[in-house]
């Protein structure tokens, strides 16, 4: 809040929700009671110090929904089972008075399967154009696989995807994120293929 930043790129937004026990029998009814909303908590907090940032961009990865135990609830089957629901985004703030136009965003086409079942792991970027100083930019967020996934597979081929979207930007391009591309790779004594491309 100090530094007053024009644009945040934000990574693991969750929204945590929560809601009857019938994920476990194939239900189709999602939790929809929030518990936890990352993305508002923050929005709250810089609101109360006179900071106002709107969502300039996002969007939405993974959304799971698994049975858990709430022992808040008491000891009765019926009263401690509970619905779990985590909803990952990726996001761009902006502050109130920067202008911004065509909001874009993407999920990459090599995604790290979720061991033990048919699903993948939703990983993509999201970008605004926004006039700083005068002149038009393009921020992008992105939060690829990290490199300990598939031995740097799934990263690298997210970033060289990500690169080959910006490679014809007709506005100058700031990138930010969890890029998960290590300058040194533990064991290898170099960068990462990934950090190579993106550097």
């Amino acid at each position: 809040a100090s530094a007053r930043p024009d644009l945040i790129g934000l990574q693991e937004v969750f929204k945590w929700r929560y809601g009857p026990p019938d994920s476990m029998f194939g239900g189709t009814a999602p939790a929809e009671e929030i518990a936890y909303d990352f993305l508002q908590s923050l929005q709250d907090e810089l609101a109360a110090r006179d900071f106002a940032y709107r969502v300039a961009s996002q969007i939405q990865h993974v959304d799971l929904e698994l049975p858990a135990v709430d022992f808040s609830r008491g000891v009765a089957a019926s009263n401690y089972l509970v619905d779990v629901r985590a909803t990952d985004r990726d996001v761009i703030l902006v502050r109130e008075d920067l202008l911004t136009a065509n909001p874009a965003s993407g999920h990459f086409a090599t995604l790290a399967p979720i061991p033990g079942t048919s699903l993948s792991i939703l990983r993509g970027w999201v970008s605004v154009d926004a006039k700083f100083r005068g002149e038009w930019l393009r921020f992008v967020n992105s939060h690829p696989e990290p490199h300990s996934v598939g031995s740097g597979f799934f990263n690298s081929a997210q970033l060289s995807e990500l690169i080959a979207e910006l490679a014809n930007a007709a506005l100058p391009v700031v990138l930010a994120g969890d890029l998960n591309a290590p300058a040194d790779v533990p064991g290898h004594g170099r960068s990462s293929a990934a950090h190579r491309r993106a550097s």
